[in-house]
């Protein structure tokens, strides 16, 4: 069965994969502020695989594995983190998932839904690598904090992905479909 890349001519591929990389970047910086709530932060940390479940429908599959790839890479590096568990949590759920072929839902409460699944399994990644591979003692408040930071604000950060879909030529941009359908 044929991808939604297959009918995407190749610079729109190309494009959709590199905004959604820039788009990623930016939000991986933006990931690094920690509010602090007396002896606890509210982390932003899992905000940036947002960006990668949000993934835009037709975006050039092996660019897009390139540069998930490298971004991962470098909120490891500006985050201090273990080097590769972005890049590898990126990948995993790219590959698994595969956000640049499904059809997505165009209603919110079906987004945020899928949104509340993959950041489970992204979480419970990071606290099941942590503990048993790694072997460091790994904390389950921080996690649940970053995740219940990511999960409500998943509908600000959908939004603002459809307000740029339009603002850059249309909903069509991050949705394209087949000439066929």
């Amino acid at each position: 069965m044929a991808g939604a890349f297959d009918y995407t001519p190749a610079p729109k591929a190309r494009r959709l994969a590199i905004f959604a990389a820039l788009g990623t970047a930016l939000l991986c910086i933006l990931s690094l502020m920690d509010i602090n709530l007396g002896h606890q932060s509210l982390s932003f940390l899992l905000i940036p695989t947002l960006a990668i479940y949000l993934w835009p429908q037709g975006a050039n599959p092996t660019l897009s594995l390139v540069v998930i790839a490298l971004v991962g890479f470098f909120l490891d590096l500006i985050s201090f983190g273990p080097m590769g568990l972005w890049p590898l949590t990126w990948l995993i759920l790219f590959l698994v998932y595969r956000p640049d072929t499904k059809a997505k839902p165009k209603m919110l409460l079906g987004q945020w839904m899928g949104a509340l699944v993959v950041l489970t399994c992204v979480s419970g990644f990071h606290y099941v690598l942590g503990r048993v591979f790694l072997n460091v003692s790994v904390s389950v408040l921080p996690i649940g904090l970053a995740f219940i930071t990511a999960f409500f604000l998943f509908p600000f950060f959908y939004m603002a992905r459809e307000y740029l879909a339009r603002g850059f030529g249309g909903r069509e941009e991050f949705y394209y479909e087949s000439p066929s359908k």
